[in-house]
């Protein structure tokens, strides 16, 4: 489970990082 909440959050943290680039 700790790791599935890890990448889970890592992929946030990616979408997040995409869409604020896609911004720019």
């Amino acid at each position: 489970i700790m790791i599935r909440t890890n990448n889970r959050k890592t992929q946030h943290t990616l979408h997040r990082a995409l869409k604020s680039r896609n911004k720019t």
